[in-house]
């Protein structure tokens, strides 16, 4: 890390927050017409939870523009797990967040993905839980966010990096499901 230059994070992103106060006033339990809506537990490592949902309506979701997401978004937990990290792609744009730290990356500058890692691997994240205040529950801001320091390699090696780890992720998922179908068939034959 120490051969390419460093920059604070907002130097490479736009850092707002989804919304805080009272959510759940654009909540609704219409699920065909609502439109998703990110909480912290909807954000994993690297990785979308889709489950557990909760849909802003979607005069609701108008109501809010400035915490709906675009593709290359960056998620952020805030609450619980801060630090933890995702990439919204293209089935979640639109959607809206509630109480997460949103990242717009400068994509010609850094990849969403790159950013993303960062913050999940622990350089990054030992730097969040410095940002982190609260007792008994651990919180993050934006503000904080905005003052992490990331290395930020040439955009070309960022683009190798993602792909590398993309791969890697790939090549987990096929030996996760090769396991699977042979114990699927030792208890078959058992």
């Amino acid at each position: 890390m120490d051969k390419w230059p460093c920059c604070k994070v907002s130097d490479v992103a736009d850092v707002t927050v989804g919304l805080v106060i009272k959510p759940t006033r654009f909540y609704t339990d219409d699920v065909e017409n609502g439109v998703k809506a990110f909480r912290s537990l909807n954000v994993r490592e690297m990785r979308v939870n889709d489950s557990d949902w909760v849909y802003f309506s979607q005069e609701g979701n108008d109501e809010n523009k400035k915490s709906q997401l675009q593709k290359g978004d960056v998620l952020i937990v805030r609450s619980g797990y801060p630090g933890t990290s995702c990439v919204v792609t293209d089935e979640y744009v639109g959607c809206n967040a509630i109480d997460i730290i949103i990242a717009r990356p400068k994509q010609d500058k850094i990849n969403p993905y790159y950013l993303c890692a960062f913050n999940n691997f622990p350089h990054g994240m030992n730097q969040i839980r410095h940002g982190t205040g609260g007792a008994a529950q651990k919180h993050f801001n934006v503000g904080a966010y905005n003052k992490v320091t990331i290395p930020l390699p040439p955009k070309e090696e960022q683009d190798k990096f993602v792909e590398f780890m993309q791969q890697a992720d790939k090549s987990k998922y096929a030996i996760d499901q090769f396991i699977k179908s042979l114990h699927a068939a030792k208890d078959a034959t058992a």
